[in-house]
């Protein structure tokens, strides 16, 4: 079996995993990278490696922090709040 093969007889990465980053770490407790997965058969066809206790591990994809679109977002909810305690506060 393949890597992808384990991967969807496990039910399959979500949406938001990073497939490409993803590594095994082995029942011995040495990790194998996803640099070292790629140069092996692994990723290629029948990898005869795959032992008892091994864990395939794929990680969730991180999105970049934008300090601009938080900034925005934050300073809206802050007006809107303003807003309505001045609204309230009028009565």
């Amino acid at each position: 079996l393949t890597l992808k093969d384990y991967i969807d007889l496990s039910g399959g990465a979500s949406p938001y995993a990073d497939e490409n980053s993803i590594y095994l770490i082995r029942s011995n407790g040495s990790i194998i990278s996803p640099d070292q997965l790629s140069n092996s058969r692994f990723f290629r066809g029948n990898f005869g490696g795959l032992q008892a206790g091994d864990t395939i591990v794929v990680p969730l994809e991180v999105q970049p922090f934008s300090g601009i679109r938080a900034t925005t977002e934050i300073t809206q909810i802050v007006y809107q709040m303003a807003l309505a305690a001045a609204a309230v506060n009028s009565f």
